[in-house]
């Protein structure tokens, strides 16, 4: 039902670490939309890390949460070179938030409500 969340099912609701849920052991494996196979978080993380559509998606989703629409010509371009700012200074998360509140596309709304 949702392959990529079994790969944290070795977390209980309150983020403990369990091997078995229930007496029953857990079975963290899954798969991602692309067809790669993971085994636990750690796997699932590497995988999605070494997949650059990932960044992008999250920064699109952050976008997102500015009330701005993602799906605007100017909007695609500004998330493209927003993604390529975060991949080129390492991926942190801080300098992201502040790219995209300062930049003049965000802070002029342009006709916008």
């Amino acid at each position: 039902m949702d392959p990529i969340g079994f790969g944290l099912d070795n977390f209980d609701a309150i983020g403990r670490y369990r091997t078995a849920d229930a007496g029953f052991p857990i079975n963290a494996t899954g798969e991602l939309t692309d067809g790669t196979v993971f085994d636990g978080a750690t796997e699932m993380t590497q995988q999605l890390a070494a997949n650059p559509g990932v960044y992008r998606c999250m920064v699109q989703k952050l976008y997102t949460y500015t009330g701005r629409s993602p799906f605007r010509i100017e909007a695609i371009e500004h998330i493209d070179r927003l993604t390529e700012r975060f991949i080129d200074r390492g991926y942190h998360l801080r300098d992201l938030l502040v790219d995209i509140i300062t930049d003049p596309f965000f802070v002029s709304r342009r006709g916008e409500p």
